[in-house]
């Protein structure tokens, strides 16, 4: 399977590479870090590196913004509570001011809603090898799962008739795009053929409207 890998399109990542041998085994992890710009107000981004396999939102976003709120997504369809970002408990807590047990692994994406500008580090490793994903009926609110920027026609996404694709900046949701199974792409109001490819870290949403639910299977080795 191809996969166009134009690596931090949208951020930088500093990656080293540790390898280890032991008899027949040779493994490579490549570790680093993202930096990602977000805008006053809401934005909608996602987790590109994993951090120890769970990412609870303590450990992948350990320090940010006083009073950044985050929105998860659930995938059954709905999103949960906000947790709020508190700098005098040094950590995430829920509603019940308990501290927050929220995971957000690499290829779900979620709302922040920042109080000012400014960037979010994230500091993990480079999920590699083959990845698996849901798309559900309904709405989903997706991601990349390795931090590359690649196109939804050539990352093994499962477009089906009938899919919409929306991203959100500024504020605003962009207009939705749609997949034609007859054009074989995704196509603007206008019917204008569109490549929609998501950004490191950045979240979209896709709406299925087939009560299917499709895998999403791609493969991504750091070369």
């Amino acid at each position: 399977m191809r996969t166009k890998t134009l690596l931090l399109s949208a951020a930088a990542l500093a990656a080293g590479v540790a390898t280890s041998m032991a008899a027949n085994v040779y493994s490579v992890n490549v570790v680093g870090y993202v930096n990602v710009n977000v805008a006053s107000g809401y934005n909608l981004i996602s987790n590109p590196l994993d951090v120890d396999g769970v990412d609870n939102v303590l450990t992948v976003m350990p320090v940010v913004a006083d009073g950044t709120v985050l929105l998860p997504w659930l995938t059954s369809g709905s999103f949960d509570s906000p947790i709020q970002y508190i700098a005098a408990g040094n950590g995430w807590y829920d509603t019940g001011f308990n501290p927050a047990t929220n995971n957000i692994p690499p290829g779900s994406s979620f709302f922040i809603q920042s109080p000012s500008a400014g960037t979010i580090t994230f500091v993990g490793t480079v999920v590699q090898g083959t990845n698996h994903q849901s798309v559900t009926p309904g709405y989903n609110f997706l991601a990349s799962v390795p931090p590359i920027a690649s196109d939804l026609d050539t990352n093994g996404f499962p477009a089906q008739d009938g899919m919409t694709y929306t991203t959100f900046a500024a504020g605003n949701y962009s207009a939705p795009i749609q997949y034609i199974a007859a054009g074989a792409g995704w196509y603007d109001t206008g019917f204008t053929q569109q490549f929609p490819t998501p950004a490191v870290a950045q979240g979209f949403v896709v709406f299925n409207p087939n009560p299917t639910t499709y895998a999403w299977t791609s493969t991504f080795t750091v070369q």
